[in-house]
């Protein structure tokens, strides 16, 4: 078998740490990326979604958070020397300078993550997987008879404790909570109605290179999205000029002023470039579009 042949069908591992299986992270960026990529006939490689292991070998590795927060810079080098290239993706969580020098490839999740990381490590290839939308988001709302919209309906989907919530914001907009730690498929159901995505958010420490999944999951959705012009991701992707941006401190009066102003200028010409904007965030994070990412990042 010539060289060329050999490394073609070299295997594409997407490896996930058990105790973490049900995580978002493992799901998304581990099953279902791997399953994007397996269908999508952008390679030709085997393509398989399996626990981390250290039986491997010969084979590209895609490490999820779940299994960097498990393993060592030692299995890591083991695993390179049975002959696999090691790609790491942290998504939005720290990584230690010990673990990118036992691996081949550090993932980006995010533009800022990029930048970060070959600031950070200069001597590292890094390459940028932008995150994608759960399948089944296109699913629910295939299945739902949305209509025509003749008005703005907000709603906010994910962990309540990262957003802003009062009893006023919760008259215009619907609070629909995920549960990240597990595998929660009921809000799915509840995307069809809204098409006005509220993004505001509510900065933790913890927080670092989060990818705008929210703003790709609302132009998914063709809805447009409320977010802070401070988030420094999704300033990455939208239009300064952007009509929905909140400015300035985040109070209860100026978020209502900013969700007033995306309820009155619905069917508008603020809310129409608004939609142009995000419908070009659909086109990049199509899944035909991530897939063709994901397989140039085993080439």
């Amino acid at each position: 078998m010539g060289l060329f042949h050999a490394r073609r069908l070299r295997p594409i591992v997407f490896t996930f740490a058990p105790q973490y299986a049900g995580s978002g992270t493992s799901v998304m960026r581990g099953g279902q990326l791997s399953q994007l990529l397996a269908a999508s006939g952008s390679t030709d490689r085997p393509v398989s979604f399996q626990a981390f292991s250290r039986r491997f070998k010969h084979s590209d590795l895609f490490l999820t958070k779940g299994v960097l927060k498990t393993v060592t810079p030692d299995e890591l080098a083991h695993s390179s020397r049975r002959g696999n290239r090691i790609f790491v993706d942290p998504v939005d969580e720290d990584l230690s300078d010990e673990m990118v020098e036992q691996a081949d490839v550090v993932v980006a999740a995010s533009r800022t993550a990029e930048d970060a990381y070959q600031a950070r490590w200069p001597s590292a290839r890094v390459v940028l997987l932008n995150h994608h939308v759960d399948p089944r988001v296109d699913a629910a709302l295939t299945l739902a008879d949305r209509g025509e919209f003749d008005d703005a309906r907000a709603a906010y989907f994910g962990e309540l404790e990262n957003t802003v919530q009062t009893p006023d914001i919760a008259k215009i907009v619907d609070f629909v909570a995920i549960d990240t730690s597990r595998q929660d498929e009921r809000w799915l159901s509840r995307l069809a109605p809204y098409n006005l995505h509220y993004a505001i958010r509510r900065t933790r420490a913890l927080d670092r290179y989060k990818p705008f999944l929210k703003g790709f999951t609302a132009a998914a959705c063709d809805a447009n999205i409320v977010i802070q012009s401070t988030e420094t991701e999704a300033a990455r992707w939208l239009p300064a000029d952007y009509p929905y941006w909140h400015h300035g401190e985040v109070t209860e009066e100026s978020i209502l002023a900013t969700l007033h102003n995306a309820r009155e200028g619905f069917g508008g010409p603020d809310w129409l470039y608004a939609r142009e904007a995000m419908n070009e965030i659909a086109r990049q994070t199509s899944p035909s579009a991530i897939a063709s990412d994901a397989a140039r990042l085993f080439d």
